[in-house]
């Protein structure tokens, strides 16, 4: 048995299909069906539903972002002070190789 739909394995009704199912709904819904009624008013519950997923995914992704970039401020901030650090570290290992180098100059003068 085939189960595959005519469009291959697409699950959902196109756009026009689903324009299609709702204005039937609707116009079955206005002659009085009551389970068209029930329907309509299930769907228009559903699809607030999904904006506000949508919303809330929205913001999610927001805040992700907000919390990415601090965490990559603080990543660059601490780069940034170990690099200092070792900038400090090297200055005065240089200074002091001078300061010896120098003093062996003196000592050799004299």
């Amino acid at each position: 048995m085939n189960t595959t739909p005519p469009r291959g394995r697409q699950l959902l009704p196109t756009q026009p299909e689903q324009r299609a199912y709702l204005k039937s709904i609707r116009e079955a819904a206005d002659r009085g069906d009551l389970s068209a009624m029930a329907s309509a008013l299930f769907l228009t519950k559903l699809a607030e539903q999904i904006e506000a997923t949508e919303e809330l995914g929205s913001q999610i992704r927001r805040l992700t972002i907000t919390v990415e970039a601090e965490a990559s401020r603080q990543r660059s901030r601490h780069t940034q002070e170990d690099m200092n650090a070792a900038i400090g570290n090297f200055r005065s290992t240089v200074f002091a190789a001078l300061d010896r180098a120098q003093a062996a100059q003196e000592l050799e003068t004299k």
